[in-house]
């Protein structure tokens, strides 16, 4: 007696006839004219049974990687160029020529060489000849970017100081551009111009200025010992078109709380109005002449830094801008 079948069975023997041509059809058009839920209710009415969407979708993904599968194995079939045939170039026209020769049938294998058309040899032309204009102009400009960045680079040095006192006496100096140096930002980066009238001390004097961190005159003040170093900042000025100036301690500042109490000094038409050494805290020590020199050369180097760091992300976004629009001119001009 033979047993009766298990439902797994009976669903095994009467799943659908996907191999059908009316089923293919619908399985074809999915998902691109219908969706799977759709497909599945016109497979349905078409063998008189209910399919579900999910056993449709899942089947339609398993098609996909069978058929992915097969495409890869038959292009891991075809044998290497050598194997095939030779390619040869034709140096007149530019256009390549492929001969192939079948490795299956050897005995009547014929070479044949395509033909390009005209019209697609002149397109290939045209096509070469704007893509070497387009690289040079992108060589022409990245050696004008280089070479001018080099001489920006070389051109880091001090400014020129010139003598701006009316009476004769050197107490006075600006700082002026060097108009010999290359720079991108209007300024030397190691001394940016400023038009503040600083005061050049006479031989002997115990105080000099200085450019601070944000590029504002500084005042440098040695102590008769000459083993501390106070540094002033300036801190602000008289009334319009008045020529004083009020230097503060930085340190004294954070201390004290900017009060009245803070240790400042008064220039009047470049010369100290005030003591050079006044009363500072008791916990502002001050510096040695070894490490006011090092903080120097730390904010000249930062300066430095900052200055070549801007122009290199500056020259970066304009070979971005005109990529740019070179990439729009050969679209516009493949367009037309």
């Amino acid at each position: 007696m033979v047993p009766a079948p298990t439902p797994s069975a009976k669903v095994r023997r009467t799943r659908i006839d996907y191999d059908s041509p009316e089923v293919q059809a619908i399985v074809e058009s999915v998902p691109e004219s219908m969706t799977y839920r759709e497909a599945s209710e016109r497979i349905s009415a078409l063998i008189g049974r209910r399919i579900d969407s999910g056993n449709l979708y899942r089947y339609c993904k398993r098609r996909k990687i069978q058929t992915r599968s097969q495409l890869s194995n038959r292009f891991q079939e075809i044998p290497p160029d050598e194997e095939r045939g030779t390619i040869s170039t034709d140096q007149e026209n530019r256009a390549p020529s492929v001969e192939i020769i079948d490795d299956e049938e050897p005995q009547t294998s014929q070479s044949s060489s395509a033909e390009p058309s005209p019209a697609w040899v002149k397109a290939i032309l045209e096509g070469q000849k704007r893509l070497e204009q387009s690289v040079q102009r992108l060589e022409q400009k990245f050696t004008a970017d280089v070479q001018r960045l080099e001489a920006a680079i070389n051109s880091l040095v001090p400014v020129a100081v010139h003598g701006t006192d009316p009476q004769g006496q050197r107490v006075f100096y600006e700082i002026h551009e060097d108009p010999n140096s290359v720079s991108f930002n209007g300024y030397d980066p190691h001394f940016p111009s400023t038009s503040q009238t600083l005061p050049n001390p006479a031989p002997g004097e115990p105080f000099e200025l200085v450019l601070s961190r944000g590029k504002l005159p500084a005042l440098r003040v040695t102590d008769p010992s000459g083993n501390v170093v106070r540094l002033y900042r300036q801190g602000g000025k008289g009334r319009p078109g008045s020529n004083t100036l009020y230097y503060r301690c930085s340190r004294c500042d954070n201390l004290y709380g900017k009060r009245d109490s803070t240790a400042k000094v008064k220039f009047v038409n470049g010369r100290p109005a005030s003591t050079l050494f006044p009363t500072h805290h008791e916990q502002c020590k001050g510096l040695t002449p070894c490490a006011a020199e090092e903080l120097q050369a730390r904010r000249e180097e930062k300066a430095i830094k900052k200055a070549r760091r801007a122009e290199s992300n500056r020259i970066s976004q304009s070979n971005h801008t005109d990529n740019d629009e070179n990439n729009n001119d050969n679209t516009a001009e493949w367009s037309s």
